[in-house]
């Protein structure tokens, strides 16, 4: 049994040697020589981007131009009517007050 197993192992080693190839230009490829690796593609900056507010692809202007817009909208100030304006520095005195007199 195990000259049996010896012999097909040396018999398969052997016709692997025997049909290798003898060099690097007769290996087959795997991909089509027009393919562009995967490692080539990852470096390439792409030419677009994808909208935040919907997932829609742009242009790289027009994803700058709305990045400005959604930065300008979010600097409106809130309005606070005076009085709670007034409270909130009251509380504010009063934390300071407190770390001073601990009673009050």
């Amino acid at each position: 049994m195990r000259g049996w197993i010896a012999a097909i192992v040396l018999a398969g080693g052997l016709n692997l040697a025997v049909t290798a190839p003898a060099s690097p230009d007769e290996v087959p490829t795997v991909l089509a020589p027009e393919d562009t690796p995967e490692e080539v593609l990852r470096l390439e900056e792409p030419d677009y981007a994808f909208s935040p507010v919907d997932g829609t692809r742009l242009t790289l202007g027009e994803y700058a131009h709305l990045q400005a817009e959604l930065a300008e909208a979010q600097e409106v100030a809130p309005q606070i009517s005076p009085r709670i304006k007034q409270l909130i520095f009251l509380l504010k005195a009063r934390k300071v007050l407190r770390t001073f007199l601990p009673f009050l």
